[in-house]
């Protein structure tokens, strides 16, 4: 009820998403014909406009006033009520319903967001039983660690923990830090076909994730985006696979075997270390720097073959550094013979840690033609 002044008003904000609706506002005489007669009117972006007057009742009598619009854009919308006589602006009630699409909130959902690029349209739902899931079309955005829409629900201590990660086809490209630390997440994670990239840090720690399928399409793995991936077991490399970051895969304790296809182009600096448990390695690329070493936190690596592709022309140093197991390495005799006569391979082949230290004893398994007696004179020192 408003003051006793002609024109003066009662104002009601209404936040409304895009959509048609109908507002209906009620009115009850109290007062034995003193209710005021009103002028009621609306303003959205589109103006405001008077959709109805109300004149004065007998005693007990009701009055609606229902007006229908439609909504091409999320605003708020002012209804405002103003007195034309002396008796001040009153209002019994009021609705306000949206029409034909209107949906119920799900309350099965924690949580949703936008996570797009620029020029994207990509979005985020998590819901009540853990699984957050990705959809939409063209790139994730790239976040720093603590800027993830979903970062409160990534400890595996907290409460609608993320427990699982499901993307949806239509995103090309997994941003930096997207589920960094997710460490409530177990079983597999499959990104779909269209993901082209997967950024810097994306799965970093995720250490209790223990299956990935990655996709045809993928082209880069940027730095340490599986790196701390611990219980991680399987790791097939896609064909069309170019680049392999820095520390893309350290310390993903549980692998066992691994395949690099010959499409790799680029293997950064101990993309493989402390892969303690890796027993068999197949090398179609350029070997990284210090690729399969350990630090001080796992025991002896366990790599004991290693299959070097054909056209091999280096090997980064410290290569395999404290593999002490590597008892074999296959490797056609051209490529061992360049190898061991080239800047980059005379020094590294053994994995030394220093040239004149060689850190284990390999047989050296060759296919194809016999070696120089030279070579392997050489890599016996």
């Amino acid at each position: 009820y408003g003051n006793n002044r002609a024109g003066n008003t009662l104002v009601y904000a209404l936040p409304l998403q895009a959509g048609k609706y109908t507002i209906t506002t009620g009115n009850h005489e109290w007062w034995g014909g003193q209710n005021p007669s009103m002028d009621l009117s609306q303003t959205t972006e589109a103006g405001t406009e008077k959709y109805a007057s109300l004149p004065k009742m007998d005693n007990g009598q009701d009055c609606q006033a229902k007006y229908s619009f439609e909504l091409p854009a999320a605003q708020t919308v002012t209804l405002t009520i103003t007195a034309i006589g002396n008796q001040g602006p009153v209002i019994s009630w009021l609705g306000v319903v949206r029409d034909g699409d209107y949906e119920a909130p799900d309350d099965n959902i924690v949580a949703q967001g936008e996570c797009g690029d620029q020029g994207s349209n990509v979005t985020w739902v998590l819901t009540k039983d853990g699984t957050l899931t990705i959809s939409g079309t063209r790139a994730m955005k790239d976040f720093s660690d603590y800027a993830v829409p979903w970062k409160d629900y990534r400890n595996a201590t907290t409460e609608n923990k993320i427990t699982s990660i499901v993307i949806e086809q239509g995103v090309t490209h997994i941003g930096n830090n997207a589920f960094y630390f997710c460490q409530g997440v177990t079983g597999k994670v499959m990104i779909p076909e269209g993901v082209t990239s997967i950024g810097n840090r994306a799965f970093y720690e995720a250490k209790f994730m223990t299956g990935l399928e990655l996709p045809s399409t993928l082209k880069t793995i940027a730095n340490s985006a599986f790196s701390g991936c611990r219980a991680l077991e399987e790791l097939n490399l896609p064909d069309g696979l170019t680049s392999i970051g820095q520390e893309a895969f350290n310390y993903c304790r549980a692998l066992t075997s691994l395949r690099i296809p010959e499409s790799v182009t680029d293997v950064g600096n101990k993309a493989f270390a402390n892969c303690d448990r890796l027993k068999y390695a197949v090398l179609s690329i350029d070997i990284g720097s210090s690729m399969f070493d350990k630090g001080n936190y796992v025991d002896d690596l366990q790599l004991a073959t290693v299959s070097i592709a054909k056209g091999t022309t280096g090997i980064g140093y410290a290569a395999f550094s404290n593999c002490k197991n590597l008892s074999a390495i296959i490797v056609d005799a051209e490529t061992l013979n360049n190898l061991c006569t080239s800047k980059n391979g005379t020094n590294h082949l053994p994995g030394a840690n220093y040239p004149s230290s060689p850190s284990f004893s390999a047989a050296y398994y060759v296919i194809g033609d016999s070696v120089d007696a030279s070579v392997l004179t050489e890599l016996s020192k």
